[in-house]
């Protein structure tokens, strides 16, 4: 494991500013300024599930308030580290083997294996490939 996951949950009034400062640090290079670790970001990010801001009494029906939404959060779904854990542990990988991940959101599986270097991720979410690409440089993005 290369971060460890603190279990803290972040308000959902404070998160899309906390994301915006954490893509602002990482894109400047000045995380380490502000004393920032990769391990704060990690833990911090919480990418754009649930900052949607619609209401679902705007729509006529369920389905098109989930189409609004998708439209808006690209179906983002982070998988939890408790998860990613279990996932990793199960199929355990050795060190050689590689492993991709084709959403890989912030890279929350790549944290509970064990070679960096043999890691391939894909994003469609710019911010979230940023946040990934830093926490683990020595991965194949």
């Amino acid at each position: 494991m290369k971060y460890a996951p603190n279990g803290e949950t972040i308000p959902q009034n404070m998160r899309q500013d906390l994301n915006e400062k954490i893509l602002y640090l990482i894109r400047n290079n000045r995380a380490d300024e502000f004393g920032i670790t990769p391990e704060d970001i990690y833990n911090a990010y919480t990418g754009s599930g649930g900052l949607h801001g619609l209401n679902r009494s705007d729509y006529d029906s369920y389905s098109e308030y989930s189409e609004a939404k998708k439209e808006i959060e690209n179906g983002q779904f982070f998988t939890p580290p408790a998860i990613c854990r279990f996932i990793a542990e199960t199929l355990s990988p050795s060190k050689e083997d590689s492993v991709a991940d084709l959403t890989c959101g912030t890279g929350s599986f790549f944290n509970f294996l064990p070679s960096e270097s043999s890691l391939y991720g894909c994003e469609i979410d710019g911010k979230a490939y940023t946040v990934a690409r830093y926490l683990y440089p020595n991965a194949t993005m």
